[in-house]
């Protein structure tokens, strides 16, 4: 290594999960403008080192300094400073290389001219000017593979980090692929790259062997195969006269002899300038003299590593562990410049800003452009809604409408009529008469009836001599018990509609003047306020949009988050100047869009297919809709951030929407609930936001009335969006 201080040291790097140690003490450096090589076997910790190189991951023990920066105290300072490519080309696959091009150029801020020059510049090296239009998934392997590579060095790194870049392509792409990797070393560039290709360190100028995790090999290319292998093997066909002189010039020169099928093999440990010129003379002295060199396979060479690094288990490293000199955090350049000039750190204050919201824009644009290309999510987005608007208004409604009653009137007088024609005129009974006591407890059982009425043979004669003080007439009423809600409901309809009928019956005139209260065995009057009609569709739609809200935000956003990191495009970004927050928000704010456009739908369908507007304001319902949306949508990237797999992550989502069913106050009212459920309902955020949606759907409510809700529900945003922050920063 040379070519003055190391551009990347690293010095006692240890990465522990658990017990099981995946990096074990590295100690290497890696000198400027070359390329180097990690090698190893897969599972052997290549990944983790230059996860920990970039500041994806945090190191559990040692220093890294990249470019001068602490990457371990000052993560973020080194994404200016370096380009990466992950094991998966980290191309957006829903957009064109073009779409691509401009957002990755969002992030670094370029723009215009300037972006337009560079990406010429690219285009011509890395042969994509005819496919800078098509889209990443239209892209064969090795042209995907290239424009990976450009938009990683679109920004002009120092340092580049590839992580197993030629995996997965065929042998010609991957001979061009070292090219372009060796044009970015040639104009000066660090090239840090991985593979379990071992015949690829040809390429390089240093390589550096792990296995399991602990270094056994650190040095030039050649110095390893000299130290690992039975050397150079060079086959000699010459004439049987010319074998003596030949050899004897060898010997000299370094190699070791040996006969085979008469021809001479000479072994050397390298290929010296003195031995090569030898090889020269005795070529150009024997016209027909044939000379063949075999190089060591890196194959063998590795084989040979791991043995010796196996037997050397228990002892210290090739290189002793040092401790590396690690800088001060020092402030950027920009900022240090301006320190002392109150106009220049507004100046620079403002530009940062800039570079925030250009990045914002970036990545808003870019979410929006995947969101609205991809036909099956927009087709959840839009149908799931409005389904479950329509199955939940229709379907799980509490009012009783057509309600099958059985009547038996044994009286058959004017007063029973009058009581069986009330009931029928109302719409929430269909009247069945039965002869007999026997036949209507019959059609209980067997379900023909959900309640039964039994209409005493001396109804008339009761009610007709009852004095002032004396019991009302009576009915008997049977009710199916095995439907609970609906003979509760059913039971306050028959009572009121039966009390009113006998009031009726008992003041004929309508007055009471002169006769005191009204007769007639009704002591109490029920009025519903804001439902008169105690119609359960409001209350239903009025609940869907929490639980439609919750469950399908929620679960949007953590599949589409964990797919990002799967297809390695969630880890790139990372890896940009972009900071968490502008991550989260660039993710969760045009769906906040989309979201709030569906709710838009959802009052339209409540409101013309089922009838149902709300009474409050529907800007403020609006407003408060699209805040609940945000927490629900920062529960979703949490949910991602702890989730392995888009399976994974459904998992979770549904698991977390069965409390919303039952204790969320969307179906179950929360006050009929023991008391410590109660409180789980409190702490969650959808029940909050169902209340709220009622309020403002059935009664009218506004913002003063609701400041509570509100007040929790941005307590709910603050907290969530900051956990959703820190889940996307985590590194580990």
């Amino acid at each position: 290594m040379s070519g003055g201080g190391p551009i990347i040291r690293a010095s006692g790097l240890t990465k522990q999960f658990g017990d099981f140690t995946a990096v074990d003490h590295l100690d290497f450096e890696v000198a400027p403008g070359s390329i180097f090589a990690f090698l190893g076997a897969n599972g052997s910790g290549k990944s983790t080192t230059i996860r920990m190189l970039i500041g994806l991951l945090t190191p559990t023990d040692g220093a890294i300094e990249v470019d001068g920066i602490d990457v371990i105290r000052t993560p973020r300072r080194v994404r200016d400073h370096i380009g990466y490519m992950g094991q998966k080309v980290s191309l957006y696959q829903g957009l064109s290389l073009r779409e691509n091009l401009e957002f990755y150029a969002g992030l670094y801020g370029l723009a215009g001219a300037d972006l337009e020059r560079r990406w010429g510049e690219l285009c011509e090296r890395f042969d994509l000017r005819a496919v800078e239009h098509e889209k990443a998934s239209d892209l064969p392997a090795g042209v995907r593979q290239r424009a990976g590579l450009a938009l990683s060095t679109l920004h002009r790194p120092r340092v580049l980090f590839l992580d197993e870049p030629t995996a997965g392509v065929d042998l010609h792409n991957r001979l061009l692929f070292w090219n372009r990797i060796r044009e970015e070393a040639a104009a000066g560039v660090t090239v840090f790259v991985t593979t379990h290709f071992l015949e690829e360190v040809e390429y390089c100028d240093w390589a550096c062997f792990i296995d399991a995790g602990r270094l056994i090999a650190n040095a030039h290319p050649e110095e390893i195969r000299r130290r690992f292998s039975d050397g150079y093997r060079v086959t000699l066909a010459l004439p049987p006269a010319a074998r003596a002189a030949a050899a004897a010039e060898l010997e000299a020169a370094g190699a070791v002899l040996s006969t085979e099928s008469e021809r001479l093999i000479a072994r050397a440990p390298a290929l010296a300038p003195g031995l090569l010129r030898t090889l020269q003379r005795i070529s150009d002295a024997h016209r027909d003299a044939t000379v063949t060199i075999e190089r060591p396979e890196m194959t063998e060479v590795f084989r040979r590593l791991m043995v010796a690094g196996q037997a050397r288990d228990g002892e210290a490293p090739a290189r002793p562990a040092r401790p590396a000199r690690v800088p001060e955090p020092q402030p950027p350049p920009a900022l240090a410049a301006v320190e002392g000039t109150p106009r220049d750190r507004l100046a620079e204050r403002s530009n940062a800003l800039r570079a925030r919201a250009r990045r914002l824009r970036a990545l808003l644009q870019r979410e929006m452009r995947a969101t609205l290309r991809d036909p099956f999510t927009v087709t959840i987005l839009i149908t799931v809604p409005l389904a479950a608007l329509l199955a939940f208004g229709l379907t799980l409604s509490t009012e009783v409408k057509h309600l099958r009653l059985g009547l038996h009137d044994a009286s058959d007088t004017t007063a029973s009529r009058r009581l069986t024609a009330e009931l029928a005129a109302n719409g929430t009974f269909d009247i069945r008469r039965y002869g007999t006591r026997d036949a209507i407890e019959r059609a209980l059982v067997s379900g023909d009836v959900s309640i039964a009425v039994i209409v005493p043979p001396d109804f008339d004669r009761r009610f007709a001599a009852r004095a002032p003080g004396a019991p009302a007439p009576q009915l008997q009423v049977l009710y199916d018990g095995g439907e609970t809600v609906v003979a509760g409901n059913a039971e306050g309809f028959f009572q009121g509609l039966v009390m009113a009928t006998g009031l009726a019956l008992s003041n004929p005139d309508g007055t009471t003047a002169g006769r005191g209260p009204p007769t007639g065995g009704v002591t109490t009057v029920t009025r519903a306020l804001f439902n008169p009609t105690l119609d359960g569709t409001p209350f239903m739609v009025a609940g869907t949009y929490g639980f439609v809200l919750t469950f399908l935000t929620t679960l949007i956003t953590a599949v589409s988050v964990v797919n990002e990191r799967l297809g390695g495009t969630f880890e790139q970004l990372q890896v940009t100047p972009a900071t968490s927050a502008e991550i989260v928000l660039g993710k969760i704010l045009p769906l906040g869009a989309v979201f709030t456009c569906d709710v838009i739908l959802m009052m339209l369908m409540g409101g013309l297919l089922l009838g149902v507007w709300p009474v409050g304001n529907p800007v403020f319902f609006l407003v408060a809709t699209a805040c609940y949306v945000m927490v629900s949508l920062s529960t979703g990237v949490i949910m991602s951030a702890t989730s392995a797999t888009a399976a994974e992550a459904v998992q979770k989502t549904v698991l977390f929407s069965i409390p919303l069913i039952y204790l969320g106050g969307f179906i179950f009212p929360i006050s009929n609930m023991p008391t410590v459920f109660q409180w789980i309902s409190s702490a969650l955020p959808a029940t909050h936001y169902i209340a709220l949606a009622r309020a403002i759907y059935l009664r009218g409510a506004g913002p003063l009335q609701l400041l509570p809700e509100l007040v929790l529900l941005a307590v709910f945003g603050v907290v969530l969006m900051r956990i959703a922050f820190r889940a996307v920063e985590a590194r580990a």
